[in-house]
């Protein structure tokens, strides 16, 4: 029968596994620092703005997955938000359609659309099931790539924020 961790057993092992990932949370915070951008105080809804905070402290704390959707769902509900008074809503009913209409209407770099579609590529395999030989499913990503899995979600984790960061700077309004 296991015996019962203890608070101090508890403490003691948090400690060491603060200690061990230390200095890649250094570096993640020190990299996300080239793309983040608080400007002081925001107002928006309140959901998305946790979205924003949220995959910031999964970035930095490695949870790669949590931060690819968590960005990829700020920058999909910002998108629809800037569309809301410019397209019917049936160009707004996925993801996909929400990103061309954007490319028709919003005044921003194509290339923005481009990641952000790449963002929606990456995503849908956590979102959506997906075969395990369909060509964007993650296990044909480890296998076409050979790269330890770790690697290719911190990648995709680091995309994610890039264009987060890009959507919040270039849609934030002054009051």
């Amino acid at each position: 029968m296991p015996i019962p961790a203890t608070r101090e057993n508890l403490t003691a092992a948090l400690a060491r596994a603060d200690e061990s990932s230390r200095a890649a949370r250094v570096e993640r915070i020190e990299w996300l620092a080239q793309h983040y951008f608080h400007p002081g105080a925001v107002m928006g809804e309140l959901a998305v703005l946790h979205m924003l905070e949220e995959a910031r402290l999964c970035f930095i704390s490695g949870h790669f997955v949590g931060a690819l959707l968590l960005a990829t769902s700020f920058v999909e509900q910002t998108l629809s938000e800037e569309l809301e008074n410019v397209v019917p809503v049936q160009e707004r009913r996925t993801f996909e359609l929400m990103i061309k209409a954007g490319r028709q209407h919003l005044p921003l770099p194509s290339d923005l659309f481009d990641r952000t579609d790449r963002l929606r590529l990456l995503r849908n395999p956590f979102t959506h099931r997906k075969a395990p030989d369909h060509p964007e499913a993650f296990g044909t990503r480890f296998l076409a790539t050979k790269a330890h899995p770790a690697t290719i979600l911190e990648a995709d984790a680091k995309l994610a924020m890039e264009v987060m960061y890009e959507w919040f700077r270039r849609t934030l309004r002054s009051a």
